[in-house]
């Protein structure tokens, strides 16, 4: 109310200044306070930023085999993709015309699926590596595969492999078993859960514990 009627009649005293908040050294040390409270609270921040980014860094990467299967003479390709936490996943690309698209619509899925912030892909077809970094170009249909794969690992840490198939390597042989069982399982009209369950049995047989790099 004192307030109120002061600003009402300040127009009569030209030379009075009048404020909205009082403002003294006690506000100075306010603020100086707020000041050295923000800037402390934003320290910890970024030292706790740096931290998660240091624990991310040093954690490593999860390691997802890929493979494909295709019969002779016949379109389409079946699809499996394993990591070493067991997670898997496989299916029929109906569409696929050679085996070189069915590696990479392999690799496609494991890095559609797999959402880890660091991935190590292995794959045992080199051609695939070459479309991969750039060093083969195949047709339409494999460019906008490899375009694809390119798109979905910007920001990630991504690494690709080589593997030789069919050596014994538990991820590799894994991955291939599930790629014949997709394309089997479609061939025979199997159901879904049948087909889960077939999978599950598939990654069943790896051995614990998984192996955690190439």
């Amino acid at each position: 109310m004192l307030r109120r009627t002061l600003k009402d009649v300040a127009e009569s005293f030209p030379a009075a200044q009048f404020v909205d908040t009082a403002f003294g050294p006690f506000g100075v040390l306010l603020t100086r306070a707020s000041d050295t409270i923000g800037a402390h609270v934003a320290a910890l921040l970024a030292a706790d930023e740096a931290r998660r980014e240091a624990a991310l860094e040093a954690r490593p990467p999860l390691v997802v085999a890929t493979d494909a299967s295709k019969a002779r003479n016949r379109r389409g390709t079946g699809l499996g993709c394993v990591s070493n936490a067991g997670a898997h996943h496989m299916r029929m690309a109906c569409d696929a015309r050679s085996i070189l698209e069915g590696e990479l619509l392999a690799i496609d899925m494991a890095v559609a699926r797999f959402m880890h912030p660091k991935l190590h892909i292995l794959t045992d077809s080199r051609l695939a590596l070459a479309c991969i970094e750039g060093t083969y170009e195949g047709r339409l249909e494999i460019a906008d595969v490899v375009e694809r794969i390119r798109n979905r690992i910007k920001g990630r840490t991504v690494k690709f492999s080589w593997v030789r198939g069919h050596s014994g390597h538990p991820l590799n042989e894994v991955a291939d078993r599930l790629a014949v069982a997709a394309r089997r399982c479609h061939d025979a009209n199997v159901s879904p859960e049948v087909a889960s369950t077939i999978a599950n049995n598939i990654v069943a047989s790896l051995k614990n514990p998984l192996p955690e790099t190439a």
